[in-house]
């Protein structure tokens, strides 16, 4: 390989990691054509050498807020099924992408007479898409001012709680933590 070409595949490598795996933007920062680039992360050398930076970039001062976002992204794009071909057997690690790999937590593989047995767990994308969410309040409820029912009929709170498809649980949860609050902002809490 060329000094030149190792250069660029090294520079493009680099970018992968501080665009957070965004290959458009890396080939951008690595003053590649697109074109280029996309060739360049189907080739083997470019995998190891993007391997070894991934490697030394979650070892040492690199783990930049970025870098760690783009760790989780990467997580929160887990699917079982890209490891198996159409029917069922795993495709090998040869043929899996550095993220893809990054994505295991465990691998496992045993053999007896009937066969090998391959376990393979990915780590858990629903607790990495709650880590994204969580500065954005994705999933923490909004509070509700309950003010906006006063006045109202039981009957009334009744339908309007079956509307928004609140069970007694949801209900009685909302009250709670909105006394809580209340009393808190005033000292008591």
């Amino acid at each position: 390989m060329k000094l030149e070409q190792l250069r660029k595949l090294n520079d493009l490598a680099a970018a992968m990691i501080e665009t957070s795996g965004n290959k458009s933007k890396a080939a951008d920062l690595a003053c590649i054509s697109r074109a280029t680039a996309y060739n360049y992360m189907k080739k083997d050398s470019f995998k190891k050498i993007y391997g070894s930076l991934m490697r030394f970039a979650s070892k040492s001062s690199l783990d930049s807020p970025e870098v760690i976002k783009g760790r989780m992204i990467n997580i929160s794009e887990s699917n079982i099924g890209d490891y198996f071909d159409k029917n069922g057997s795993f495709i090998g690690f040869d043929k899996l992408s550095v993220e893809q790999q990054a994505r295991i937590k465990k691998f496992t593989k045993v053999s007896s007479e009937k066969g090998e047995k391959l376990t393979i767990e990915l780590h858990d994308a629903m607790k990495a898409i709650e880590i994204l969410g969580k500065p954005h309040s994705i999933f923490e409820s909004k509070e509700f001012d309950l003010s906006v029912f006063d006045g109202l009929s039981n009957d009334d709170l009744l339908k309007v709680a079956e509307i928004l498809g609140w069970n007694d649980a949801d209900i009685e949860q909302e009250i709670t933590m909105q006394v809580k609050r209340r009393l808190s902002a005033m000292g008591r809490g």
